[in-house]
């Protein structure tokens, strides 16, 4: 991908739809050739049903440098009598359930739905980064560019339909997109100005405007004035605690932004450990 630092890079935890360790689950032993192996639980939306959930893991597994697979995870569903782990894709570049508990995933720039034990095939040029409405079969699925970067924001149906393109970062990247709690908007991270910064669009893609940083400008060197607010650097780490106000993470820090008036407040810096370097 051709992303510049400015723009910040996607992690893993960001293309994986911001995946949970699992509770009960230690990391598995130490591996001299690869590193570590890691299993965690593919999440969903918070109107999950518990009855319809089932159990799929991302085992990650660090590789030599040289491996082509090494930034990607093996997917398994695990079995709930036996606890066997029965493989569904490898080299997984994200994946994430439905709120009714349907497990989609990105494999090799492709989305798919796992559906009867099936793996089918629905939207080309697609990055593992991508979310679900909780009140409509809707899904917010960043698109890779014909520079293979994930610069394009496309509304999904359930089906693999893409109703319409609703944003482009031109030359820069885009990601971390979240349906607001009404279903009626998204709200991303486009570097489109040169630097992360939050964006709204309504789902019929008109309306996009710009929620942070509208006057801000880089300054000799790369930096920043102080009026300058950070995105978000993962998706588990945002979350609405309103209606109309979208919490986030950035380093040490937590923000709280108004998606109606692009008002933000730093509510909160976080206090390394004595001895601990952040």
């Amino acid at each position: 991908m051709h992303l510049t630092p400015l723009m910040g890079i996607l992690s893993l935890s960001i293309l994986t739809g911001g995946l949970q360790p699992l509770q009960d689950a230690a990391p598995l032993p130490f591996d001299k050739r690869h590193g570590w192996t890691e299993d965690r639980e593919v999440q969903g939306g918070a109107a999950q049903k518990k009855s319809l959930q089932k159990k799929f893991i991302l085992r990650s597994e660090l590789k030599p440098d040289s491996s082509p697979e090494r930034d990607h995870a093996t997917l398994y569903e695990r079995d709930r009598s036996s606890g066997e782990l029965i493989r569904v894709a490898e080299r997984v570049e994200g994946a994430r359930k439905a709120p009714d508990g349907t497990l989609f995933f990105v494999q090799k720039q492709r989305l798919y739905k796992h559906r009867d034990g099936v793996n089918v095939p629905l939207v080309d040029k697609s990055s593992g980064d991508f979310d679900f409405a909780d009140k409509s079969a809707k899904i917010a699925l960043v698109r890779l560019n014909e520079m293979d970067d994930p610069g394009t924001l496309a509304l999904v149906d359930s089906e693999g339909k893409v109703e319409r393109t609703l944003a482009d970062a031109g030359h820069g990247a885009l990601w971390l997109p979240v349906f607001t709690p009404d279903g009626k908007s998204i709200v991303y991270v486009s570097g489109e100005t040169g630097f992360g910064s939050f964006f709204r669009v309504d789902l019929d893609g008109t309306n996009k405007r710009q929620l942070t940083n509208q006057n801000i400008r880089q300054e000799t060197g790369g930096v920043f004035s102080q009026d300058f607010v950070p995105p978000a650097e993962s998706r588990e780490r945002m979350r609405f605690v309103t209606d109309t106000r979208l919490e986030y993470e950035s380093g040490q820090e937590t923000w709280q932004l108004d998606i109606e008036t692009g008002e933000t407040w730093r509510v909160r810096v976080a206090v390394p450990q004595k001895g601990v370097t952040p």
